[in-house]
This record gives C-alpha cells, structure tokens and sequence, in this order.
C-alpha cells in the first residue's frame, strides 16, 4: 500500500495522520495544474521506484516539466503524486 502514493494518502487520512497537500498527477499538464493548485515548491514522487527515484522538487513549472516527464517514463504505472515541499 506505501508504493501506490494515492492508496498510501488516503490510509493517512482514513487513520487521521497529517499529510501535506497533495495531487495525483497522469500527464505533465495534470501534474501542472495540480502544482498551480498546491503552490510551489513541490516535490514530486512518482508511484512504484524504489528508493524515489525519478522525484524531485520544482520550485517553479519549468522545473515541474522536466522532473514530470522523467517521474512519468519511470513510474510503471505513469502515476505521480504532486506534493507540497
């Protein structure tokens, strides 16, 4: 359940764990909107790497689209949460 961000997000709310404002993001332009949305600085965590690999933060969209593209080819399941750092 930890791998799948989204499953892992809402076990945390289910059990009333703080968690910090996030999105799930498909596609870049998803992963856009969804930083416009949270604010930035954002890290992002793409879904099933091991160790976080391919995430990064962005400190604004530029940097979103090139960590994003790279988050989504390493993602098995093209899934990345879009979180606020």
């Amino acid at each position: 359940m930890a791998e799948d961000r989204e499953m892992f997000r809402d076990l945390c709310e289910r059990i009333g764990e703080p968690i910090l404002k996030s999105e799930i993001a498909h596609t870049i332009e998803e992963g856009v909107e969804a930083a416009k949305n949270i604010g930035y600085p954002v890290i992002l965590r793409p879904a099933f790497t091991l160790g976080g690999t391919g995430g990064g933060f962005a400190d604004d969209e530029n940097e979103l689209r090139i960590i994003m593209k790279n988050a989504l080819k390493l993602s098995p399941v093209h899934q990345v949460l879009v979180e606020k750092s």
